[in-house]
């Protein structure tokens, strides 16, 4: 299924076309690469999840962009898909367990 179908009113009325200009839009001004060394933990660290079963954003595309922060962020692989869907308890729990230190 498509976000649009699972979140019919994310988008508005707009059409196809336009939410894709959009999101070129802002990657150009947005660029993850680009702002990443802009981004300060104030001493509360930057956590990056990745799934290692992810088949839209490889693993090592997920490390080039942690490697652009200033200070370096915690890396980790879990055992998920793009949208953290195969165990989602897993995931939150990860989550959990990292805000919580």
């Amino acid at each position: 299924s498509s976000i649009r179908e699972e979140h019919p009113l994310m988008f508005g009325p707009q059409s196809i076309d336009q939410i894709l200009a959009d999101l070129i839009e802002v990657k150009k001004t947005y660029d993850p690469q680009k702002c990443a060394f802009k981004i300060k933990n104030n001493g509360m660290g930057i956590t990056i999840w990745q799934a290692k079963q992810d088949d839209e954003i490889p693993a090592d595309l997920t490390k080039k962009f942690a490697g652009c922060f200033e200070e370096k962020p915690k890396y980790l692989e879990l055992n998920q898909d793009h949208r953290f869907s195969i165990d989602r308890i897993n995931f939150i729990e990860s989550v959990a367990e990292e805000l919580s230190k």
